[in-house]
């Protein structure tokens, strides 16, 4: 029995992908569920061992850790998906194997992201802090002014290089190709589509961040793995759907140009 690829073959409507993402949502999550819950036990086990340590250096080090763990379950969850979509599903112990196997161009990536942010930050604070001293002196504008030299460019970097990620799992690239294609895909041609998507990931984010007012109240009652695990399960289906469908998309829209 030959199996049809679940992707379109030709660029789709924004609300057309969403509508995909939810038409599989049943599917996918039943693939990826072992990995939703790893995750929600990834992120909260200091938590439940005790609580992340008061040294910094040693809180950073276990943050870290949790951050690469998380990165590589979501990236198993990635391939899974696309490998449904694309009718060559790969079972989970398989897609871990695949995905480890480039772990180290999916960190690089990570790392470069990482870079483009800090260096970003340093020179939007650094104007603003400019700006602050001979122009700015209301604490207001200063807040709006950073904002605006900091937070805008951050925002339009994460946009431009948001499908880096997806490539890096589900493609055979090199870190510098995927950031190429990346920027070229995207470019002023689709980034409201990649803004949806990235604005997507904030919003989960925002949820099961234990920085948050809710997140800090769900440690000290020792809900938060079940927290998350609830919002991880309604929400991650939907996002990788989108992921991998939005992904395809600018491909699509990018061999129709070229």
């Amino acid at each position: 029995m030959v199996r049809m690829s679940l992707y379109p073959s030709q660029p789709q409507t924004l609300t057309y992908l969403i509508s995909r993402s939810f038409k599989y949502y049943g599917r996918i999550f039943k693939a990826i569920f072992p990995l939703i819950l790893l995750i929600a036990i990834v992120k909260n086990a200091p938590i439940y061992l005790g609580g992340v340590p008061a040294e910094r250096w040693i809180r950073l080090i276990v943050l870290f850790v949790i951050a690469l763990l998380i990165v590589y379950l979501w990236s198993v969850a990635l391939y899974r998906a696309h490998s449904i979509f694309a009718a060559a599903p790969v079972r989970l112990k398989p897609a871990f194997r695949v995905v480890y196997s480039k772990l180290s161009l999916i960190y690089a990536g990570f790392f470069i992201l990482i870079i483009g942010i800090c260096l970003l930050f340093f020179i939007g604070y650094l104007l603003s802090s400019l700006a602050a001293r001979f122009f700015v002196h209301d604490p207001l504008v200063q807040a709006l002014v950073l904002l605006l030299f900091a937070g805008l460019p951050i925002t339009i970097f994460l946009v431009l290089f948001f499908p880096v990620w997806t490539l890096l799992v589900t493609k055979t690239l090199s870190v510098w190709r995927a950031f190429y294609q990346s920027a070229q895909w995207v470019g002023y041609r689709n980034w409201l589509r990649m803004f949806a998507l990235y604005a997507s990931y904030i919003f989960v984010f925002l949820f099961v961040s234990p920085a948050t007012l809710h997140g800090k109240w769900l440690a000290q009652h020792y809900l938060s793995f079940v927290f998350d695990a609830i919002v991880l399960s309604i929400f991650t289906p939907l996002l990788i759907n989108f992921t991998v469908l939005l992904v395809n998309d600018l491909h699509l829209r990018n061999q129709k140009i070229t």
